[in-house]
């Protein structure tokens, strides 16, 4: 008897998202290349509601050139199951795709973008801060994602948070205080309602970050940034490992990314192994799923 012949399988169409507070990363994926890319305001459903996430949803599926099989969405705030129940429910609603949306956080993309056999600390620092330990490319236990209120050492909207703190109780020193003044322009009125009254504070913290970098040169400015990554790799990294335990550190996001040169230092005094900071997962994540 003749053998059948399969039927032949078009390439899927798979869709990857990756989103911090700040903003979203999308990529398009056909024949395991990528084809598509859009950035969007970050997508925390706990600061957005279904209409909101759908809007913005439907704002990227008018620009696809394709149609949609698969979704991979990653994001803050999608740890917990009805968030990701919420998010995927409207991800098929928009995009109807051939399966069901995948949804999980941002620590998964980031462990997925270091490689599917990896092993690791993996740790984010951008708007928010958070960390996790792989095993074989698999998530063996985490820490931090507890947003700026409760943790996020390290992170954007920390650096925010001090600045605007010792900017308010006039503890800043001379030199620095003067260049807030200059650069910034703060108003109480305007931090009391972007912090309490607006939504995301910590878009709002965050984009105070860049001023850090802007004059990273100066003491005080080393030292809060120094400070907050060993915070960062005391409080989570190392909560996750063994003492003496060897590991290699793979850094994602912008606060990293820019201040790579203190965070070098800080893994050093601790005597953790670099593996490589990079200032998003999305190419990790395109390389992963090409081939998973």
């Amino acid at each position: 008897m003749q053998a059948l012949i399969p039927e032949y399988m078009p390439p899927l169409n798979i869709l990857l998202v990756e989103s911090g507070a700040t903003k979203a990363n999308w990529a398009l994926l056909y024949n395991n290349e990528c084809v598509f890319k859009e950035k969007s305001p970050g997508l925390n459903p706990y600061f957005l509601t279904d209409q909101e996430m759908t809007e913005q949803f439907s704002s990227v599926r008018k620009k696809l050139p394709k149609e949609i099989h698969q979704i991979y969405f990653y994001s803050t705030g999608c740890g917990a199951e009805n968030q990701k129940k919420r998010v995927g429910n409207l991800l098929d609603s928009v995009f109807q795709p051939l399966q069901s949306a995948f949804v999980d956080t941002d620590i998964i993309a980031a462990a997925r973008s270091i490689g599917p056999q990896s092993s690791g600390l993996v740790g984010i620092l951008g708007t928010g801060s958070n960390a996790c330990l792989i095993k074989n490319g698999e998530i063996h236990s985490s820490a931090g994602g507890f947003g700026f209120i409760l943790g996020d050492e390290g992170s954007g909207a920390a650096l925010g948070l001090l600045l605007i703190t010792g900017w308010l109780k006039n503890e800043l020193p001379l030199d620095i205080q003067t260049l807030v003044n200059t650069d910034l322009h703060l108003d109480k009125a305007e931090i009391f309602q972007a912090v309490y009254k607006n939504p995301f504070p910590s878009r709002y913290l965050a984009s105070l970050a860049p001023f850090f970098f802007k004059h990273k040169e100066l003491t005080w400015i080393m030292d809060r940034v120094k400070e907050q990554f060993d915070w960062f790799v005391k409080r989570y990294f190392l909560t996750l490992i063994d003492e003496n335990q060897s590991v290699k550190v793979y850094l994602i996001g912008s606060v990293a990314y820019y201040f790579s040169e203190i965070m070098k230092e800080v893994l050093l005094q601790h005597h953790l192994e670099l593996g490589d900071i990079v200032k998003d997962p999305m190419d990790g994540l395109i390389a992963f799923h090409s081939h998973n």
